[in-house]
């Protein structure tokens, strides 16, 4: 097996955990939210304590040389700033509107990802992905429009920013690679941004949420050590994916996460089907389908 290939099997290998544990994290989460933790010190006490892992792991490792330069300091700000405003939508929507919705909705960044790349001029206007754009657009609608009309005026809101949560995933992807510091890894790139967008939202949480007592009761303090564990090893494994392979693959994660997802609220949290579920999954997938078929016709044609 060439290198090439070596390194193509690791990215969707580790794509693949990684999603799967992020369709955990969003069933968890759900969890959390029903039994009323306070979510946004949930998000800085998850994020924060798997980054002071991480921080501890590149330390000792011999990976962590470049932690006080200035410019992997704002890199891992504002990565981490970004995570938390589409963790804390992820985590305050879930309990609103379902674990599968939420799930679902992650099938957009990857084509998002792409329209950011085309008007920054990291990626070429294709017809193919245009279209894959158009679909996955569309699905997104007919998902959300269904929720809507499924919820009460109260949720309705939760409905739409969920939806408006892939922006800011596929502005983070696009962010991570244009910035990415020389001499900086994935492991630690991870870790900054976790415990960075930690502390980050450590102020918003007690403006927001006032006190964190409730995070230590038992049901909610084992979810938090699951959360904890799992944002440890996926982000990692994320960042591996777009180090080797760049931000558009790595959104192709979000139709695997939607699945994976979609299926565990389904099987483990006894959700019902949206109404226009099989409709928008097909446009959405069908998109992403769509898109693979370019970027291979692409890189046949460059090669």
């Amino acid at each position: 097996m060439t290198q090439d290939a070596k390194l193509a099997v690791l990215s969707i290998t580790l794509m693949f955990v990684a999603s799967a544990m992020f369709a955990c994290v969003t069933g968890l989460t759900k969890i959390a939210g029903t039994a009323n933790a306070p979510m946004l010190w949930f998000t800085a006490a998850a994020m924060t304590g798997s980054g002071a892992v991480l921080v501890g792991i590149s330390h000792i490792l011999g990976k962590a040389n470049v932690i006080l330069r200035k410019d992997v300091l704002i890199y891992g700000a504002v990565s981490g700033a970004l995570m938390v405003a589409y963790n804390a939508i992820n985590f305050l929507s879930v309990a609103h509107v379902g674990a599968s919705f939420v799930s679902l909705a992650f099938i957009l960044p990857t084509l998002l990802t792409y329209t950011f790349a085309v008007v920054l001029r990291m990626d070429r206007l294709d017809f193919a992905k245009v279209f894959a754009v158009a679909c996955g657009v569309a699905g997104g609608a007919i998902l959300a429009l269904a929720k809507l009309g499924a919820v009460s005026g109260a949720d309705a809101a939760w409905v739409v920013l969920a939806i408006c949560n892939p922006i800011l995933m596929a502005i983070n992807n696009i962010y991570r690679t244009r910035f990415w510091p020389v001499g900086m890894g994935p492991l630690l790139a991870s870790a900054l941004m976790l415990f960075l967008g930690g502390i980050l939202c450590v102020p918003v949480a007690a403006l927001a949420d006032g006190d964190a007592s409730g995070l230590v009761s038992t049901p909610n303090l084992k979810v938090l050590v699951a959360v904890t564990v799992l944002f440890a090893l996926q982000y990692p494994a994320f960042l591996g994916v777009q180090y080797l392979s760049g931000p558009v693959f790595l959104s192709l994660s979000g139709p695997l996460i939607g699945v994976f997802g979609a299926f565990g609220a389904f099987l483990f949290l006894n959700e019902a089907a949206p109404p226009g579920l099989l409709l928008a999954a097909t446009l959405m997938l069908g998109g992403v389908i769509v898109f693979q078929f370019a970027l291979r016709r692409e890189q046949r044609r460059i090669g």
